[in-house]
């Protein structure tokens, strides 16, 4: 049996290559608001939607790991946690008494995001989820590398607590642990935060500029994306430049994302698919309207004339998705 492009890389690289198109897309987002309504007018957009989604994901991870106290190391101990499945690393965490906590990151994995992707990720975030998990403190961002800081931190803290310098003696770091999890189950999570983010983007575009003008401005910025992974996988996968080799990364990338459907049509001249599951099945046709520009790039990185398109889709209430690939 001849190989498929999924025996050419290893689980690892599968996993991270679906949250990079994750994180590439929810950039995309950003960028876009940030182009069309300004800074601004961004975070008023975008604050609401990730305050929510603070609050909801707290609970989603603590049911996970079986996390009942709500004390302020076990809350640090979540964000630490939230963080680093962003793929991202754990952070170190600073305490003092049960007053005060710092959690800082000296890396991260989207540091391509303008710094309104930082804000809502990191800042917004966590304001719901420690309001959500113990209303007696509150969450904020008070470091913040793309502000010129050496490093990021957020900062848990009981209300009303007085402001204490970062190099009082009071402050002692912390050593905890972390739950075993396994890199599918990682992957998993990374994907659903990631691509969460994506469709919050997604609908703070529709708010701000109605869904017609939001598809039109975000797609052109995902097609560039598009294109620049067409160029890449085409070589690493050492994919023919024809309609074939471009409907067979399509195809790889739909794998990857969880886009399960029906094998490639057999007919080099117009290459297709039937998508019957997809994590997005939910979501706004908008965003599937951003993925088609997307794959759009792919193609056009085989031949310049060759176009993708939908010709179903699930978000649509249709049953299942397709797809072809033509030429212009």
């Amino acid at each position: 049996m001849p190989l498929t492009p999924l025996d050419l890389i290893t689980l690892e690289e599968r996993s991270d290559l679906a949250s990079q198109l994750m994180a590439e897309w929810w950039i995309n987002a950003v960028e876009t608001l940030v182009d069309s309504v300004g800074s601004e007018r961004t975070l008023e957009l975008l604050r609401p939607h990730f305050v929510h989604g603070g609050r909801a994901s707290s609970h989603v991870i603590r049911d996970r790991l079986g996390w009942r106290d709500t004390d302020l190391k076990t809350m640090s101990t979540q964000l630490s946690f939230m963080h680093y499945l962003l793929r991202r690393n754990r952070g170190q965490i600073l305490m003092r008494g049960d007053e005060e906590a710092m959690i800082t990151f000296d890396e991260c994995a989207l540091e391509g995001q303008p710094v309104e992707g930082c804000v809502s990720l990191c800042y917004f975030t966590t304001l719901g989820t420690v309001e959500e998990t113990n209303p007696r403190y509150e969450g904020d961002l008070p470091r913040l590398r793309k502000n010129g800081d050496p490093f990021c931190a957020k900062r848990v803290r009981l209300k009303g607590a007085p402001n204490i310098p970062e190099s009082d003696p009071r402050w002692k770091s912390v050593e905890v642990e972390y739950p075993e999890m396994s890199l599918e189950e990682r992957n998993y999570f990374s994907c659903a935060y990631l691509g969460e983010s994506w469709l919050m983007g997604t609908r703070a575009l529709i708010e701000a500029m109605g869904a017609k003008e939001a598809v039109t401005r975000s797609s052109q910025g995902m097609r560039t994306r598009g294109m620049t992974y067409g160029a890449t996988w085409k070589i690493k996968l050492g994919l023919d430049d024809d309609a074939s080799g471009a409907a067979t990364l399509i195809d790889f990338f739909n794998t990857v994302l969880g886009q399960n459907g029906l094998p490639l049509r057999h007919d080099d001249s117009r290459p297709g698919k039937v998508i019957g599951e997809c994590p997005f099945s939910g979501a706004m046709p908008e965003a599937c309207a951003q993925v088609e520009a997307f794959f759009d790039g792919v193609c056009h990185e085989f031949q310049p004339e060759l176009r993708f398109h939908y010709t179903r889709m699930l978000s649509k209430g249709q049953d299942s998705c397709g797809w072809v690939i033509e030429r212009a």
